[in-house]
């Protein structure tokens, strides 16, 4: 899968770009808001992995931009952040997040929600 991180935080972002890259994905990075959106637009991911808060645009504002291209997948638009409550997961989800996740948040819980579906018993 073709996934986009986005985050000003370059260890998170960079190990995470790590780990999905070597499950198999196509990852591509990116540091701020606009560098995500300017990303995007060549890339066209099939999933996304973005920080609610970060310099030049507010992941808000990306989810939006991200939506409008049409290549993400359903249930594949996953936002971070470092506090949780009713609110932000209210306002993920009218920006066109799918999902909100509270940092760290662990790698089990990212694949389960880029790849729901149970593997194949051999």
């Amino acid at each position: 899968m073709k996934i986009l991180i986005a985050d000003d935080n370059r260890d998170i972002t960079d190990s995470l770009a790590l780990l999905l890259g070597v499950l198999g994905h196509e990852v591509e990075v990116a540091y701020d808001g606009i560098e995500a959106c300017t990303k995007a637009e060549t890339f066209l991911p099939e999933a996304a992995i973005v920080d609610i808060r970060m310099p030049g645009r507010h992941g808000y504002d990306v989810a939006k931009s991200l939506r409008a291209l049409g290549s993400i997948r359903q249930g594949c638009m996953i936002g971070m952040t470092g506090e949780g409550g009713t609110d932000a997961k209210s306002r993920a989800l009218e920006s066109g997040f799918h999902h909100l996740v509270i940092k760290p948040a662990p790698l089990q819980t990212l694949l389960a929600i880029l790849d729901p579906a149970p593997p194949e018993k051999a």
